[in-house]
């Protein structure tokens, strides 16, 4: 009997299995980690990836490849073996998670090679033309994503012309092509404290090492990051990469490591498709020594990766909610590992699983206790709601603080997690509360525009004017949201600038950055925000932080959300003081007798930290085991429930050796139990061990298929509930 040669290709379907297609015997054999093209389904083609080849088959019905589309791989042998790492421990397909690995580009099938378009960057920093806003805006732009072409500048709204006049005005350049990484400033000497977490790291280059570095806020964990990507890369060549959580921490952190070494690359899921892949390039060939990105920049590749660094590691902005739900931080674990090369995972709050594993022997514990320069910790006060007269959610001793800031000159932040106006609106008459038609939510009132707002499936509805229960119009909306806290601050501080920065605000990283600007001009203010001004920013003229709702996270039903929820308070808090006039910072709570709050406040996160470990060890709970959800939704509410309880009851039918700890809760509900008209469920899974998890979750999940019916798993998830 014949045998045919043939190649095994993953394609990005949400399909388990990979396929086998022939190669024409005039063809050449594809590269594995090579994009082809090959028929798929009836009519279809797809651009899949080679994963084997010289398998010889006796099949004669196999369809043979359509096009060999690179002649070098662009899935290297080691990111092809971090994908299949990654395919088993998060349950995912094979071929979903290599076309993750690539710029959007790459997977409409495009060549590999860099655009020829110029490429522009910053000359003069000190730009300043209120006049011409077009002008400003593209200086804004570029001081964000430094190496972005004409045409990337003519996609986002740039006029040709306006490109040429900062050329001419000597504000902007063409981009070097080749940069010598030389510093570019001079290194500060670092703190006695900084100085050995600096030897300690860069005594593990070469071989690997995970390190917990845990500094307070404000103690400059950023120069040791920098010090050590300096003795890092100057070795063998090498390459850094540096994670942030936020793409609005990038601008900031870029220009900071630009000044240090010159042109860096920048990796994130805002960046224009040409230049996204310009820079996926840079990196590969090793061109781009060091690289800033958020989550995603974990999966991409690298020619010398001699260091990675994990930026406030704690964050949850580093797990991918949709899709593949991966943690990059956890990935970076990964990959430092199978590279043999340091690991730093820096935050002032650090995870409770981090925590955990510096205390079974796997990290090394670097501590930074004291701010750096002249800077010390902000006095924080609790405000008791309870005996507060209040104005719009603002308490009158925080209001007096504001005013007293405002008339020393300087800056008050304003933490508040609710985006809108209100979060409720209710009927006085017979107390309804305004709900989203497709969704189990309520709706967000906002005040510009005027609307009422589903912040789960985005629909929006008109103001009401009278109640859809009773018809009375005694309607009054319920708590405060970032809008309201505006509105009032405008009111009492007229002749005080007021920023607002959340996702309403700042919708694009050009009105992000036009608005950090603002606060750089250190003239008095008060910013109001969300999380979004909670992490890392430095912001040394604000002196004032209050927190207007401390309440919220510790009243949740997630395990989770007393360690979300310090750690949220500590990051705000270390907004204030960060420069030479102290800080002070008030929280405003109706339970300041809570004993997590007393606790953080009174001891510190540190202690914390141990109470909540010796809970969750108590409860049996991550980091203590491992935790999945598998998640079901389905415009029919029965089918739903149903497929849940059909994988429950596989996984329930192994034999009892291979369930050993394993414990299932559910079908439940889930806590928003419907968006968009379909309903959901999920399953909560518990097990000692991550391998006993994933060969539980493995052994339906192949043949796991029904029409209508949407599934996911997650594991590790960051939502417990």
């Amino acid at each position: 009997m014949t045998v045919t040669p043939v190649i095994k290709v993953a394609v990005p379907r949400p399909i388990y299995s990979t396929y086998e297609y022939s190669i024409h015997p005039a063809q050449e054999t594809p590269c594995i980690g090579g994009r082809v093209a090959v028929p798929f389904g009836k009519s279809r083609e797809e651009i899949g990836i080679c994963i084997q080849t010289r398998i010889m088959s006796k099949r004669t019905d196999l369809k043979s490849i359509s096009k060999i589309l690179d002649t070098e791989p662009v899935i290297s042998p080691n990111m092809m073996n971090f994908a299949h790492w990654i395919s088993q421990y998060y349950i995912y397909p094979l071929g979903e998670v290599l076309f993750s690995m690539l710029p959007s580009f790459l997977r409409k099938g495009k060549p590999l090679r860099l655009s020829d378009s110029n490429r522009w960057e910053l000359k003069d920093l000190s730009f300043e033309n209120k006049r011409a806003q077009s002008q400003t805006n593209l200086f804004f732009y570029l001081k964000e994503n430094p190496g972005a072409s004409t045409e990337t500048l003519v996609q986002e709204g740039f006029s040709r012309a306006t490109i040429k006049t900062l050329e001419r005005k000597g504000i902007i350049c063409q981009a070097a092509t080749k940069t010598d990484y030389l510093s570019q400033i001079v290194q500060p000497k670092p703190t006695q404290e900084q100085k050995l977490a600096i030897d300690n790291i860069c005594s593990y280059l070469g071989t690997h090492q995970t390190f917990l570095l845990e500094g307070i806020t404000g103690s400059g964990k950023t120069e040791v990051y920098l010090q050590t990507i300096e003795r890092a890369i100057s070795k063998n060549n090498g390459q850094a990469l540096v994670l942030v959580p936020e793409i609005n921490l990038t601008p900031q952190n870029l220009q900071r490591f630009r000044d240090r070494f010159g042109d860096c690359g920048i990796l994130h899921s805002s960046l224009p498709p040409k230049q996204k892949l310009d820079e996926w390039i840079k990196c590969k060939h090793g061109v781009s020594r060091v690289v800033l990105g958020t989550r995603s920049s974990i999966l991409a590749p690298f020619a010398n990766l001699s260091l990675i660094i994990v930026d406030e590691e704690h964050d949850t902005s580093y797990k991918q909610s949709e899709g593949l739900k991966y943690s990059a931080r956890d990935l970076a674990v990964k990959r430092s590992k199978d590279l043999g090369i340091p690991l730093v995972l820096g935050s002032a709050t650090p995870s409770l699983e981090s925590i955990q594993n510096q205390k079974l022997g796997r990290y090394i514990l670097l501590s930074i206790k004291s701010r750096f320069g002249p800077a010390n910790l902000p006095k924080i006060e609790v405000l008791d709601m309870r005996e507060e007269n209040q104005i719009d959610g603002l308490s009158h001793s925080l209001i007096k603080a504001i005013r007293g800031c405002i008339e020393k000159r300087q800056q008050a932040l304003l933490y508040i997690n609710r985006r809108g106006f209100s979060p409720s609106v209710i009927c006085k008459n017979c107390g309804y509360q305004f709900q989203c038609a497709d969704c189990d939510a309520k709706l967000i009132l906002h005040h510009s525009p005027k609307q009422l707002a589903c912040h789960s499936c985005e629909r929006t509805y008109s103001a009401p004017t009278e109640c859809i229960r009773c018809n009375s119009n005694k309607l009054i909306p319920l708590g405060a949201g970032t809008q309201r806290i505006e509105l009032a601050i405008e009111r009492m501080f007229s002749d005080t600038g007021v920023l607002r920065i959340d996702r309403d605000s700042s919708k694009s990283l050009k009105s992000l950055s036009t608005l950090l600007g603002a606060i750089e001009e250190d003239k008095p203010l008060v910013l109001i925000g969300t999380q979004m001004l909670a992490k890392g920013h430095h912001f040394p003229s604000v002196t004032l932080v209050g927190i207007i709702n401390a309440d919220a996270g510790m009243l949740s039903p997630d395990f989770k959300a007393p360690e979300r929820t310090a750690q949220t308070l500590v990051q705000v808090s270390g907004r204030a003081g960060r420069g030479k006039t102290p800080g002070k910072v008030l929280i405003q709570t109706y339970q300041p007798n809570n004993p997590n709050l007393r606790l953080l406040v009174e001891k510190g996160y540190s202690n914390f930290a141990e109470q909540e470990l010796a809970t969750r060890s108590q409860s049996k709970l991550p980091p203590f085991r491992r935790l999945a959800i598998i998640r079901s939704e389905s415009s029919d509410h029965k089918a739903a429930h149903r497929f849940l309880e059909r994988y429950r009851d596989k996984i329930l039918s192994t034999s009892p050796e291979e369930k050993k700890s394993l414990e299932i809760f559910g079908p439940l509900k889930a806590p928003l139990g419907k968006i968009e008209n379909r309903y959901r469920f999920q399953l909560i899974v518990l097990a000692d061990s991550a391998q006993e998890l994933r060969d539980s979750l493995w052994q339906w999940v192949p043949s796991t298929s029904q029409r209508n019916i949407k599934w996911t798993i997650d594991i590790d998830p960051n939502d417990a509930v």
